[in-house]
C-alpha cells in the first residue's frame, strides 16, 4: 500500500535523559564557576564540507539541481516504488542504508527516501507538517548496490514537497520543542545510543570529566582545563542536532551556547579531529 496516507510519527533515539542519568555531576556545573556566556552563542559557523555519501543537510542548497552528477535528469521521488519519507539525523544513514536495502528487496518493496538533519529541525517539521521540498537521498533498486560504499542517489520531491512520514530524532521531542504532540503524530521509543568526546589519537588525555567539559565547551580559553584552551579545536555540532542538546544536557551547557567550531555533519568532526594540527 502506498505510504503516503500512513500518520506521520517520530522515532526517538532515547539519549539525552539516560546520559543525563548517569553523569556523575548530575546535570550540576563546578560550585561557584558561574554560567557559560550569555552574550553570544559560544561559537563559530563552519560552512559544512561536501558529504562524500551526497546526503541533504540542512542547508536548502546543499541538493537543488535536478541533473544527477552524469548529466541524467533526477527521477521523481513519487516515482519510486513505495516511497517512505524520512527526516533523520546523520547518524541514523548508516542504519537507513543497510535497512533500506533490505526493505528494497523485499516481495513487498519499499523504497526509503530521507532527508539528513538536526533533530530539532525534525521534530519542528513534524509538528507543523513542514514538506520536503529539496532533493532527497533514496535507496536504489540495484540488487547488487553496496549499502557500506555505494552512491546514494538523489530524486526531486514533487511542486509541492513530499511529506515527513517518519522523523527519526536523538532526543526526545520536548528537548527541543514545548508544544504538544499534534493529532496523528506518535513518538515512540527506540534504542539507547550512546555519545562520546574523542581527540585525535596523538593527544594523551584519556578521558574527561562532566566538570572539565563544562569548563571547556562553556568557557573555552577562560576555562583553564588543560589542553583544551583553544576553541578553534573544538569541533562541536550546530544547536539543533541531536547529539549538541544531548551532551548540553549531561554537561550543563546550553547546545546554543557551546564554545567552538560548529560542524554541520558528524562524518566532518571525525575527519577534522583526525586531521587537527593540535591534539
Amino acid at each position: 500500500m502506498p505510504f503516503e496516507k500512513r500518520t506521520a510519527m517520530i522515532w526517538s533515539f532515547v539519549a539525552a535523559a539516560l546520559l543525563a542519568a548517569c553523569s556523575s555531576s548530575n546535570n550540576a556545573g563546578p560550585p561557584d564557576s558561574g554560567q557559560p556566556d550569555a552574550g553570544d552563542d559560544g561559537g563559530m559557523d563552519v560552512a559544512p564540507p561536501a558529504d562524500a555519501e551526497g546526503d541533504a543537510t540542512d542547508a536548502a542548497g546543499d541538493a537543488t539541481s535536478d541533473v544527477a552528477a552524469d548529466g541524467a535528469a533526477l527521477p521523481a521521488c513519487s516515482s519510486l516504488t513505495n516511497p517512505l519519507y524520512i527526516m533523520g539525523g546523520d547518524t541514523q544513514v548508516p542504519i537507513l542504508k543497510t535497512l533500506g536495502k533490505a526493505l528494497r528487496q523485499d516481495a513487498n518493496p519499499v523504497t526509503l527516501v530521507w532527508q539528513a538533519t538536526g533533530s530539532c529541525t525534525i521534530i519542528d517539521a513534524v509538528y507543523n507538517g513542514t514538506p520536503l521540498k529539496q532533493n532527497l537521498s533514496y535507496i536504489p533498486d540495484d540488487p547488487s548496490w553496496d549499502a557500506s560504499s555505494g552512491t546514494v542517489p538523489t530524486c526531486t520531491p514533487d511542486a509541492g514537497g513530499a511529506p515527513v512520514q517518519v522523523g527519526i530524532p536523538i532526543v526526545f521531542p520536548e528537548a527541543c520543542t514545548s508544544q504538544a504532540a499534534p493529532a496523528g503524530v506518535k513518538a515512540f521509543k527506540g534504542p539507547i545510543q550512546s555519545f562520546v568526546f574523542v581527540v585525535p589519537t596523538a593527544n594523551t588525555a584519556q578521558a574527561i570529566s562532566a566538570e572539565e567539559a563544562y569548563m571547556v565547551f562553556g568557557f573555552g580559553a577562560t576555562g583553564g582545563v588543560m589542553p583544551w584552551i583553544d576553541p578553534m579545536f573544538f569541533f562541536v555540532r550546530p544547536a539543533t542536532k541531536g547529539t549538541q542538546v544531548s551532551l548540553g544536557a549531561v554537561i550543563n551547557v546550553p547546545a546554543a551556547k557551546w564554545k567552538g567550531q560548529k560542524i554541520d555533519q558528524s562524518t566532518s568532526v571525525a575527519s577534522m579531529v583526525a586531521a587537527s594540527t593540535a591534539p
